[in-house]
């Protein structure tokens, strides 16, 4: 029979037992760059415990007396909760220094540096066909992206994009498909409402059926230009398309910036990114730790680098993104597809900010070899703005920062006309042979 000391025992131990798995499963998921404010709460009540245990054993070893022991364990006890009062306003009540994911009311935060650690340890189940070299969704996934000033529904085909099965446009004598990030999955608005689907209707309305589009969104949220060369070649490439809109936006510096080049590629499938500190996990977790790596020791704040050294990583990452698209150049030419490259502004850029790929786009726009179209200038002198950057918060979601469906109606008509200009002044963009 147990006896009673044990049952005792066991019952006077399952609390540490209890907060020593939660603590484990939290772990677990920190390293793979998942977080909560129930990842910050047990940091809170880890160090408590730990300065607890510390003045035990002071006390045990004569160190400090009783009343000592009392009085620091009431300090550093208060000290903590106003510490963690503190994080509670400055995360929720100012969202200061907030991340993505943070400004639009999630409960999760995903470390951009740990997050590809899970796909490779599950890359049969979270990466297509096993190859975590490509970045798609899973295929016939469906979830809802609910943040706080939208909520809509998102459905991926058989090969992990949120767009109709590839089958229904196998025949399409004129495919056109886009690559990019969020912005091109267009994250913001439904799926029948995406500046791809919007170019097309727009572009078919001006055209004999025989020279009407079709679409395929090879889009996906979180995208880079490298990874879009790979998953283009790999998933994309094989339907034939006769034109592809590649998006590029600020957002490929940062992501270059972390996750580098074609390095990144590794054998068996398997992804790596630069390595962050080791104390980035607690910048995920605490605000005030990220005000003082940020404020006090002068690191920016999700690259981990200074001043002098972040600057070098721009550039490299620029020469990342052109060295890339003449990648796509080359492969343009070898598989008979027209390559036209379409520079996405975000908000703040728009509303008077310096445009950070401007120096690329200036750069590519003197290759006349390539087809770029600037959305910066096309929207900022659209009648939705007539040159008025102020008009610009019409176009997005304040708080989330991807545009609105107004922007993106905006932008498929802009594209729309930039193709039709682009037939009717002699650049062969579908070629003939497409054409029935």
């Amino acid at each position: 029979m147990i006896s009673r000391n044990f049952v005792l025992f066991g019952v006077k131990k399952l609390p540490t037992v209890l907060y020593l798995l939660f603590m484990a499963y939290h772990l677990y998921w920190t390293y793979y760059g998942v977080t909560s404010i129930v990842t910050t709460i047990l940091l809170y009540i880890t160090v408590w415990l730990f300065v607890a245990l510390l003045l035990k054993v002071f006390h045990r070893l004569h160190i400090v007396s009783s009343g000592l022991q009392a009085n620091l364990r009431l300090f550093s006890g208060s000290s903590l909760i106003v510490l963690f009062l503190l994080e509670l306003f400055l995360k929720y009540g100012l969202q200061w220094k907030a991340t993505y994911f943070e400004k639009n009311g999630q409960f999760y935060n995903y470390s951009p540096y740990r997050t590809v650690l899970h796909r490779n340890a599950y890359k049969n189940f979270f990466c297509l066909n096993g190859n975590c070299w490509l970045v798609n969704n899973r295929p016939f996934q469906t979830y809802t992206d609910g943040k706080t000033e939208y909520n809509y529904l998102h459905s991926y085909n058989s090969i992990g994009f949120a767009d109709k099965e590839p089958l229904a446009i196998k025949d399409c004598p004129n495919l056109v498909v886009a690559l990019g990030d969020s912005f091109t999955e267009s994250v913001g608005t439904s799926q029948d409402s995406t500046w791809l689907k919007e170019m097309e209707r727009r572009y078919n309305k001006h055209q004999p059926f025989y020279e009407q589009i079709c679409t395929l969104n090879g889009g996906i949220s979180g995208n880079d230009i490298v990874y879009a060369y790979m998953s283009f070649k790999e998933t994309l490439l094989p339907y034939k398309p006769k034109v592809v809109l590649l998006v590029l936006n600020a957002s490929d510096v940062g992501d270059i910036i972390i996750r580098g080049g074609m390095e990144r590629f590794k054998p068996g499938g398997s992804i790596r990114y630069r390595n962050p500190p080791v104390w980035e996990m607690l910048c995920e977790v605490s605000v005030i730790f990220r005000h003082f790596i940020h404020d006090v020791l002068k690191y920016y704040t999700t690259y981990y680098y200074k001043k002098a050294e972040y600057e070098q990583s721009i550039q490299k990452a620029k020469q990342v993104i052109i060295s890339t698209l003449y990648d796509f150049k080359k492969l343009s030419e070898e598989e008979h597809f027209s390559l036209i490259l379409v520079f996405n502004p975000y908000l703040d850029e728009l509303s008077g900010a310096p445009q950070r790929l401007q120096d690329v786009y200036l750069q590519i726009s003197a290759d006349t070899s390539l087809n770029s179209i600037n959305l910066h200038d096309e929207f900022l002198n659209s009648p939705q703005l007539n040159g008025n950057p102020e008009k610009a918060i019409n176009l997005y979601w304040p708080i989330d920062g991807h545009n609105n469906p107004a922007g993106y109606r905006l932008w498929g008509q802009i594209l729309a006309d930039c193709l039709i200009d682009y037939e009717t002044s002699g650049v062969k963009i579908f070629p003939d042979a497409a054409k029935r």
